[in-house]
């Protein structure tokens, strides 16, 4: 992608804005938040130039991660996300509900942060029937693995098993073994809570393994 926008030459701005965000979202996702970070300032002037809300709301949800990565500052973290639903609801693009779900579990996250945890659980609930209007197996996996930690931390493991067997099911539907790991570090989390730590400690360890095996964070 990198090399694709260099060897271009002049690149317009809106097929400039996704090209960055492909790079923004592969750094993000393997853990390298410096580089993610060079690319979102460039991501969001050309999404604002080419008036793309789809990519300028995706520049702003990773911000927001960013913010939370580098700095910790919740506030901060929560204005961007806010931002980035405010342009998501806004744009015209038909694929405009994939940053607004992202956006909208930055806003659960922020929730969580502060010890929130209804409202977060109201944000996740959210997100998860936006993803199943629309059929993304692949993120309703991801979102299932938040709410079951939130679950978790509710003390309802009941619901908490069946939320994490569902994410592991959506994962492996779609041989994503970055979620098969993620769903093994939650079901981990459950079994830390009912206090088996040796199989908790197996299950985080198995977990870690998967994503070294995919240079995932």
């Amino acid at each position: 992608l990198q090399r694709a926008l260099l060897e271009q030459g002049n690149v317009l701005p809106d097929v400039e804005a996704r090209t960055l965000i492909g790079l923004v979202h592969l750094a993000g996702f393997g853990g390298d938040f410096p580089s993610m970070q060079t690319f979102l300032g460039r991501a969001l002037d050309a999404a604002r130039a080419s008036g793309d809300g789809w990519s300028e709301a995706y520049a702003l949800d990773f911000m927001s991660i960013g913010n939370t990565e580098a700095q910790g500052d919740v506030a901060e973290s929560l204005r961007l996300a806010r931002q980035a639903r405010d342009v998501a609801l806004q744009s015209t693009s038909p694929l405009a509900w994939q940053p607004l779900a992202l956006a909208t579990r930055l806003i659960g996250y922020a929730a969580l942060e502060v010890g929130r945890l209804d409202e977060a659980g109201v944000c996740f609930e959210e997100v998860l029937a936006i993803l199943r209007s629309h059929g993304d197996v692949w993120s309703t996996g991801i979102l299932l693995t938040d709410l079951a930690g939130l679950r978790v931390l509710q003390g309802q493991h009941d619901r908490t098993r069946a939320h994490a067997k569902e994410g592991m099911s959506c994962a492996k539907s779609v041989r994503d073994h970055r979620g098969v790991g993620w769903c093994l570090h939650t079901i981990a989390m459950i079994e830390a809570a009912a206090g088996r730590a040796r199989r908790a400690a197996w299950l985080y360890g198995a977990g870690e393994a998967v994503l070294d095996s995919i240079g995932a964070a």
